[in-house]
């Protein structure tokens, strides 16, 4: 976490802003995770910097971990989520866009260094093979489809027990 990234803790609960992007390709969409031992994926992105709006922070993150420049995206999805990690409460707000054009990105799975020198793994999942992936938030798995088949923009909220 860097320390101008939007995360805090309050009351006992880790708060934090955060932006995303569905990236697909040929039915399946790009999942990355940082550990191979890990037993869970997530989609590209990362924390809002303090003072960045959404769409310059999902443009960061790109750059960062994908060396996409100036991509063409579109907000889908406001996502309030709460859940568990690591035994601790998370409440976070979550943008999540769509890349609308993926080319240049490789079609099969890879890995990356990014522009801190952290290495990634990457990931295409067929959409329908989705079920069967641990990938978090479930919600954004679970409605996939319907948010890649919107032209409008989807609020969510996920509140694990």
């Amino acid at each position: 976490m860097s320390g101008n990234d939007i995360s805090f803790q309050l009351e006992g609960v880790v708060f934090q802003y955060r932006a995303a992007c569905l990236i697909m390709q040929n039915d399946k969409v790009l999942v990355m995770r940082e550990d191979l031992n890990e037993t869970y994926d997530y989609f590209p992105g990362g924390r809002v910097k303090a003072g960045e709006d959404g769409i310059t922070a999902i443009t960061r993150e790109l750059h960062e971990e994908l060396s996409i420049k100036n991509p063409a995206l579109t907000l889908r999805v406001i996502l309030e989520n709460f859940f568990k990690l690591k035994g601790n409460p998370y409440q976070e707000m979550s943008l999540y866009y769509v890349l609308d054009d993926p080319s240049g990105l490789p079609e099969h799975d890879f890995s990356k260094l990014d522009s801190d020198g952290k290495l990634h793994y990457y990931f295409w999942i067929s959409l329908d093979e989705l079920a069967s992936h641990q990938i978090y938030p479930t919600i954004i798995k679970e409605k996939i489809r319907e948010i890649m088949n919107s032209d409008q923009i989807i609020y969510l909220k996920q509140k694990d027990s």
